[in-house]
């Protein structure tokens, strides 16, 4: 388990509709994070960031991880004429 939670049963899976609000969620404080940058497109770093302020801090490593693995599959896929390229 995560952090400090505490593990219920009836969490263990998750109901969609906490899972909808909490991508909405994250999805929205990602866009504002851009939009102080002056972008229009939300890129992992803002996700990162949101994250972090939304109090989901303890998530960023292991979601930071999971992109630089799909980085480097990205790119080897890439390689082989595969999946195009993905810079970060």
């Amino acid at each position: 388990m995560q952090g400090n939670w505490v593990q219920h049963p009836e969490w263990r899976h998750p109901r969609p509709c906490l899972v909808a609000e909490f991508i909405q969620l994250l999805s929205s404080e990602s866009n504002e994070v851009a939009t102080r940058e002056g972008r229009s497109i939300i890129h992992p770093d803002h996700v990162l960031r949101a994250l972090a302020g939304l109090g989901f801090g303890s998530f960023v490593g292991e979601v930071q991880a999971a992109w630089d693995t799909f980085k480097e599959e990205t790119k080897s896929k890439g390689a082989r004429g595969g999946a195009r390229s993905v810079q970060a």
